[in-house]
């Protein structure tokens, strides 16, 4: 009997522990899924959380570009207009030297000074043809470059006869000083000197026009940049007309 009872009670202390046991892996494995979950969970929220910060990125990155764009276009329509006024002011200096008989150097510079101005606005004109379709600005932009490009073939030209009279003059008069008796040298001298006045006379007669066309295109060009922003744009020469004009 009583060996009976002894194993009935071991009997249900291995199935009380049978069941703690099994209650405790059960309980370990809900355990276990639930924070697979929460993981889970926090994962997917990281990987949204980058995903939306790499979309913010990208749309930052695009305004930003797009507004230096537009910044960049902006300040090309007016260099176009700032590099055909210094255009303008080559007029007045090459003036002032072919009054001067010992200009031939300031000439040579000026017309390399020249040329670089004009390569600056065929480029910016260049530019401005591939990041716009506004087709009214373009074709305007663009007769403002055919205008200055005649501008400144007409400025060279005259400039190259005066250092061309200028150095054949020099030539000749250094020679009549050393050689006094030679009156040869000296009447070549004195007819250099004549063809450079002669070419400032050409100069004079016929700037006027060429500065008049390059002014009306400037003038449209304006009107162009005014229906573009909506804006008040003002040539630097209307405020110079306004004031005191240099005289020779």
């Amino acid at each position: 009997m009583e060996a009976d009872t002894l194993v009935n009670v071991i009997t249900i202390i291995l199935a009380v522990g049978n069941f703690i046991c099994l209650y405790s892996i059960s309980r370990n494995k809900a355990y276990n899924e639930e924070k697979g979950k929460n993981l889970a969970t926090k994962e997917d929220i990281d990987e949204i959380t980058e995903i939306i910060e790499s979309v913010k990125n990208e749309i930052s990155f695009e305004s930003q570009r797009k507004h230096t764009f537009i910044e960049q276009r902006t300040n090309r329509y007016i260099e176009i207009l700032h590099l055909a006024e210094e255009l303008q002011l080559y007029k007045k200096q090459l003036l002032f030297y072919l009054y001067d008989k010992n200009s031939a150097e300031k000439l040579s510079i000026l017309i390399n000074e020249v040329n670089k101005t004009l390569l600056k606005l065929l480029h910016e004109n260049r530019l401005l043809m591939v990041s716009t379709d506004d087709e009214y600005t373009i074709k305007r932009s663009n007769n403002l470059v055919k205008s200055s490009q005649e501008f400144v073939v007409f400025l060279c030209y005259i400039a190259s006869n005066a250092i061309s009279h200028l150095t054949d003059w020099k030539i000749y008069f250094d020679l009549a000083t050393k050689s006094k008796d030679n009156s040869e040298l000296s009447k070549m001298a004195t007819d250099s000197i004549q063809q450079f006045s002669q070419t400032r006379e050409e100069y004079e007669d016929k700037i006027s026009e060429k500065e008049k066309k390059l002014y009306n295109d400037m003038v449209e060009y304006l009107s162009a940049l005014k229906r573009l922003f909506k804006q008040e744009f003002y040539l630097k020469f209307d405020f110079i007309a306004k004031t005191e004009k240099p005289e020779i």
